[in-house]
């Protein structure tokens, strides 16, 4: 497949149950900062499907329908009102050197580059909620953009 023009693009494969493969392409969307806003959409942290990648976005999707004007993506709560991930990304708090990601048990996709952060210790998990905003800065990223800086 050969592809032309100056633009960045992401690259997305997907694999369905009878193994059949199909690639698809857009355009990759700058890399910051991000304007976020909470979503109203929870999810629950006992999903089964929420650490895998999967298409089954539903929650994801409809977050991202509803985002408004100017904004790029949501921060998604559980029920517990915990911070989980954005749609598209996981979430970092930034105080001093360390960073802090929202704990797996939250409910969230444990992506490559957050597995990353905490395998070389240049992040920790922990329990985070909307109050812990306010005492660092906040990134969200994952492998194929790298760490944003985040606005809201």
């Amino acid at each position: 497949m050969a592809l032309g023009g100056a633009a960045p693009l992401r690259v997305r494969l997907t694999l369905d149950a009878l193994g059949r493969v199909d690639v698809t392409t857009g355009p990759l969307t700058p890399t910051g900062p991000w304007r976020l806003h909470i979503s109203g959409v929870r999810l629950a942290s006992e999903d089964p499907y929420l650490p895998i990648k999967t298409t089954q976005r539903a929650a994801y999707d409809a977050a991202r329908a509803a985002l408004p004007e100017g904004v790029q993506d949501a921060i998604l709560l559980n029920e517990r009102d915990e911070i989980c991930e954005t749609t598209v990304a996981n979430i970092f708090l930034r105080r001093g050197d360390q960073y802090l990601t929202p704990h797996a048990e939250a409910g969230l996709l444990r992506g490559i580059l957050r597995e990353e952060m905490l395998e070389t210790g240049q992040a920790k998990e922990a329990c985070l909620t909307l109050k812990d905003l306010h005492t660092g800065d906040v990134f969200i990223g994952n492998s194929l953009r790298g760490l944003i800086p985040v606005t809201f």
